[in-house]
């Protein structure tokens, strides 16, 4: 899916959580991440970034900076993944109340 795929389903569907990888076509997600926070649904959907991209802590920072709530490299650990998505959507179900 290209970046602009990605903002147009999130705001459509209106997704309690949004993961992304850092590599997309069109444009990069720290960009789609960085739109959907200007929207203003986006501006509170959990975002975690799943990817194999990290050359460095700043592409972290930049995932962080961009608007993601958390930043998981590949490979990864599938419990740890399912226990940061579980803890995203309790606090996305709060912050709806």
């Amino acid at each position: 899916m290209s970046g602009p795929e990605a903002i147009a389903v999130a705001e459509k569907q209106k997704l309690d959580l949004v993961i992304l990888d850092v590599n997309m076509p069109e444009m990069d997600g720290f960009e789609v991440a960085g739109r959907l926070r200007k929207t203003p649904y986006g501006s509170t959907v959990p975002i975690i970034f799943l990817t194999a991209y990290r050359t460095s802590d700043q592409d972290l920072v930049q995932g962080l900076g961009a608007g993601a709530n958390d930043y998981v490299t590949k490979p990864f650990d599938h419990d740890d993944l399912l226990a940061r998505v579980e803890t995203m959507l309790r606090r996305g179900s709060r912050a709806h109340r």
